[in-house]
């Protein structure tokens, strides 16, 4: 039996039993490659989603559906895979916590 093809038994109601092989259908058929995963995670964490989808396009890499990567695809593959998003040291310096007798506060604007 070739790979990435399974034994297909059919048991016909006049009782012939016909064997075929069918080729084993991918369960995700559009699934971005390991080599682009692997390029965000090491992109995300000094990049935002727009400049990891615009170095990802400019090394010439492609979705899962042959697209240019965009800002929603970045975001989404990073949260299917748990990578929190960068934030620019503007907006770390926004978020600041800061104490307030005893408690602590953030600061968000």
């Amino acid at each position: 039996m070739k790979k990435g093809y399974h034994l297909v038994k059919i048991h016909w109601k006049t009782g012939f039993v016909s064997q075929h092989q069918a080729e084993r259908v991918k369960q995700w058929p559009h699934t971005t490659t390991s080599d682009v995963i692997d390029r965000i995670e090491q992109l995300y964490l000094k990049h935002t989603d727009q400049e990891v989808a615009d170095i990802l396009n400019k090394e010439g890499y492609r979705s899962g559906y042959g697209r240019r990567f965009t800002v929603h695809c970045v975001s989404h593959i990073r949260h299917r895979r748990g990578l929190k998003k960068y934030q620019s040291s503007k907006r770390k310096q926004r978020n600041k916590i800061i104490p307030d007798r005893g408690k602590t506060t953030a600061l968000i604007h």
